[in-house]
């Protein structure tokens, strides 16, 4: 199994090697040179070039697109414009898929988080973005004056570029789940996790869930295939069981013992 990492930290590599081993699977990892380096994104050229030959060796595939598109998990919090290498991975995998029909390609992709990205120039911000962020979905549930004229006053005190940065982050990311839930209807994908960055009640990552539940309910062609759950490295881990159910043709059941 090829494997393009969420990020470099031992939940997403080591361990996804170590469960692997243990259902008789060999898991190939990038070069650490491509890979992140905790602030440092990964080389995305590079990785995009590299699963294009691994998965040609491989049974099968699982990609994380926020380090094929970002560079890992903490560049994919930044905002910042990555629609090339959005363009080139979506390529890459219809390319893969065509001349390596045999591969089986699973992909996950994460939604952005509550709490913007940390750096100097957001920090002070943090708190005020959260509640912005929350009111966004509260407002629409509760349709409480009090929230809207909250929001009124969180919009005045708030730089306006880093709302719509905020609001482009997540523009970008539906954007892109559309095009992956497409490459899983064409066929490019045998499945699909998009996982949730945080478990907060409310935010405007719970409104893309919601949207995503929906758009994967009205079709037949995305269920059991996409799946949509919270958490970001234990994804990398949770792949692993799809890719041996789909590779050994049967179910495998767990007893938990207490």
């Amino acid at each position: 199994i090829a494997l393009a990492p969420l990020d470099s930290r031992p939940p997403c590599t080591y361990y996804v090697q170590k469960l692997a081993a243990m259902a008789d699977l060999q898991v190939s990892l990038p070069p650490k040179k491509l890979l992140d380096n905790y602030r440092q994104p990964g080389d995305t050229t590079g990785l995009r070039n590299w699963l294009a030959q691994e998965a040609a060796r491989s049974a099968a595939a699982i990609i994380s697109v926020d380090m094929l598109v970002h560079g890992g998990l903490l560049a994919s919090r930044q905002g910042n414009d990555h629609n090339d290498d959005a363009v080139a991975t979506i390529q890459l995998l219809r390319t893969i898929h065509r001349e390596q029909p045999q591969v089986r390609l699973f992909a996950f992709n994460i939604i952005p988080r509550l709490f913007i990205a940390d750096n100097p120039l957001t920090e002070k911000f943090k708190p005020l973005m959260s509640d912005w962020a929350i009111l966004q979905e509260t407002i629409r549930i509760f349709e409480n004056p009090v929230d809207v004229e909250k929001l009124r006053k969180l919009e005045t005190a708030l730089p306006p570029e880093l709302v719509e940065r905020y609001r482009n982050l997540y523009r970008a990311n539906r954007q892109l789940n559309s095009q992956l839930l497409e490459l899983v209807q064409e066929g490019t994908l045998a499945g699909l996790v998009l996982g949730q960055d945080d478990s907060a009640p409310f935010g405007l990552g719970n409104l893309e869930r919601q949207w995503l539940d929906a758009v994967i309910s009205r079709s037949p062609l995305l269920q059991n295939k996409v799946f949509v759950t919270r958490g970001t490295e234990e994804v990398d881990q949770r792949m692993i069981e799809q890719v041996i159910a789909d590779t050994n043709k049967k179910k495998n059941k767990v007893y938990v013992h207490y």
